[in-house]
């Protein structure tokens, strides 16, 4: 196994800062936006929680999510998020760093070590300032990886892809199941209404 540093591994960038670019008035660029409530624990997106905005000028495809980014969220508990083609389009502001362009680091295995506990714990141990405050994406540029071989860092990733859609598909199933309970227990009930009617 072998250490290197992330940043000769992927390209490490910051957000867009909002401010340079937003316009309070109506624009022909409207976008939506990453915020920090956007990303959830499940290492996903909630669309309904991008906010639109208006930017005096067209945004450089750099600072909108694309297919195979991963997008860190700077701030406690700084989740990682896979983008895949229907996230792609949403502005990265500078509460976030994005990492795309990666060579001879397979993306799942990155994406499963940037949302290891371990990893987390030690932004906490390096965090300055606050308890919980953000960081610098400089952190990540300077973070030493274990790299084991492409076929080891392949067989890790796939099974934290597997583990995630497999976490996914049972939070929709219990949600299902809930909706079935309620459906049932509501026609009991009325069942019990017309009986004593």
């Amino acid at each position: 196994m072998d250490y290197q540093k992330l940043g000769d591994l992927v390209n490490i960038r910051s957000g867009l800062v909002l401010s340079r670019k937003i316009s309070i008035e109506k624009t022909p660029y409207m976008y939506n936006l990453l915020t920090l409530r956007s990303i959830i624990s499940e290492s996903d997106i909630d669309i309904k929680m991008l906010d639109p905005a208006f930017m005096s000028e067209e945004l450089k495809k750099s600072y909108l999510t694309q297919d195979g980014d991963i997008i860190i969220r700077l701030s406690s508990p700084y989740t990682a998020v896979l983008i895949d083609v229907e996230k792609a389009g949403y502005v990265i502001s500078s509460n976030f760093v994005v990492m795309r362009d990666y060579q001879g680091i397979d993306l799942n295995y990155l994406f499963w070590f940037l949302n290891t506990v371990k990893l987390k714990n030690d932004i906490l141990r390096n965090c300055t300032g606050c308890l919980f405050g953000p960081i610098q994406s400089s952190y990540y540029t300077n973070l030493e990886i274990v790299l084991p071989s492409l076929v080891k860092q392949k067989q890790i990733g796939d099974i934290y892809m597997l583990s995630i859609r497999e976490s996914r598909l049972l939070a929709e199933l219990q949600k299902q199941k809930k909706l079935y309970s309620k459906l049932v227990i509501e026609y009991i009930q009325s069942d019990i209404r017309e009986e004593n009617i």
